[in-house]
């Protein structure tokens, strides 16, 4: 994923930031259907890529949508079946979360501010054991790393990690989510 990001950015410069966040955003917007948290967020990735637009590919921006079925497996990722040269093997497939942790942690990449996402769900069961993470600390950096394998080994094997080193979010990292009122475990969060 990385070799191809940098690739992209080399090959068009209309999705370089031009503001640099002192500190990571995570924030969440919630309020009933139609009063314009989606416009909000869309205002916040303006801020640092003016250009921006809902059709964009901007590769430093990850929005899902987290809906009542989404799991860990679909935000983290999961081990699953691939099929290479006609044999069978087991990989770690990512999810949207641990794609942009790589590209937000992808140290080679000039002038990342970091990639965004929107999600809606069930918040705690889906981040799992990367809720830790959600703390930061003065430099925008998680406070207490985890142990993931899976992440482990898909950041290490993207090379934006060393091992021997635990899992954190980077300052450049920023969350932002929204919640309808009218979902049922709003109260939750």
């Amino acid at each position: 994923i990385i070799p191809k990001l940098v690739s992209y950015i080399k090959n068009s410069t209309i999705f370089l930031p031009i503001k640099k966040r002192v500190y990571p955003l995570q924030v969440m917007y919630y309020g009933a259907p139609g009063t314009g948290k989606s416009y909000r967020i869309a205002s916040l990735i303006k801020e640092s890529y003016p250009g921006y637009t809902e059709y964009d590919d901007n590769p430093y921006v990850f929005r899902t949508t987290i809906y009542r079925d989404y799991s860990y497996f679909d935000f983290v990722g999961n081990i699953m079946p691939v099929t290479k040269e006609g044999k069978v093997s087991y990989e770690f497939v990512p999810g949207i979360f641990t794609t942009a942790l790589c590209t937000a942690s992808a140290a080679s990449l000039p002038h990342v501010k970091g990639p965004w996402f929107l999600s809606r769900g069930d918040i705690a069961s889906i981040f799992g054991d990367i809720f830790q993470l959600l703390d930061r600390d003065d430099t925008g950096k998680s406070m207490y790393g985890i142990n993931n394998k899976s992440i482990y080994e898909y950041l290490i094997l993207n090379g934006v990690i060393k091992a021997g080193h635990k899992i954190i979010i980077p300052s450049n990292l920023h969350i932002i989510g929204t919640v309808n009122t009218s979902d049922q475990n709003v109260n939750v969060i």
